[in-house]
């Protein structure tokens, strides 16, 4: 719950500080400010998922269909 709470505050504040950011930002020198740009804990490092292909297709359907 710690965790979550923490995450939940930084959330808030990432928001503010993208528009604190924004309002105060030369859009010929810089794009748009987004809230993760703020946020430590949603970096570009986390990833997304695993790409999908055949081999992952394969895998699970070894896993879920039985022959």
């Amino acid at each position: 719950m710690a965790l979550a709470r923490t995450q939940s505050e930084w959330d808030r504040t990432a928001a503010e500080m993208a528009l604190l950011a924004n309002c105060h930002r030369d859009p010929r020198k810089h794009g748009p400010f987004y809230a993760k740009d703020f946020h430590p804990y949603k970096s570009e490092a986390i990833s997304d998922g695993v790409a999908i292909n055949a081999g992952n297709i394969r895998l699970l359907k070894k896993v879920f269909v039985k022959e």
